[in-house]
């Protein structure tokens, strides 16, 4: 199974989907959530509605494989990159 990974130590792959960490001040399991990492220092977006994130990102860690037996659907890539429109 994928351990955390520190931001400090190393960034996950541009437009990659990852589980990100995000510790919060009103609870103390923080916020676990896929987001992809942008390129710029600091910068994240939520993966499934590419908006950006408020709160620092501390850890990450790769996704785990899907279950066996399941294709991908009709038009699915599992790349978050940007379209056009959003550069």
């Amino acid at each position: 199974m994928a351990k955390w990974i520190s931001v400090e130590e190393r960034l996950p792959e541009v437009w990659k989907t990852v589980l990100t960490f995000q510790p919060t001040t009103t609870d103390d399991k923080g916020i676990i959530q896929t987001c992809v990492y942008i390129g710029n220092p600091g910068r994240w977006r939520v993966a499934w509605n590419h908006e950006f994130l408020e709160l620092p990102v501390t850890h990450w860690m790769p996704l785990p494989e899907p279950p066996g037996g399941f294709a991908p659907t009709e038009g699915g890539t599992g790349d978050s990159s940007p379209t056009d429109s959003e550069l």
